[in-house]
């Protein structure tokens, strides 16, 4: 098995310093999107990495409430006209 070489060794460095990086600039904003999915509304804005009291009653208020569906298909209708 050949060892691999300094220029290689280089390239492999120089790889990770821009990939970690990017890999956490693209994966913070979807942490922070599930963090709020997951967080009371008392406690969105608590500063904290992880709530003390996970929900999914954003879930449960999202997809059961006919108002924002109606809201919603209401104003893509008024758009049509």
């Amino acid at each position: 098995m050949k060892l691999p070489s300094l220029r290689d060794v280089g390239t492999e460095a120089r790889l990770l310093l821009i990939g970690i990086p990017v890999f956490i600039w693209t994966m913070l904003p979807i942490y922070h999107m599930f963090l709020f999915a997951i967080s009371p509304k008392e406690d969105a804005f608590a500063g904290k990495f992880w709530p003390d009291h996970p929900t999914l009653h954003n879930f449960e208020s999202c997809f059961a409430s006919s108002t924002i569906f109606s809201g919603i298909s209401g104003f893509s209708s008024g758009i049509r006209r």
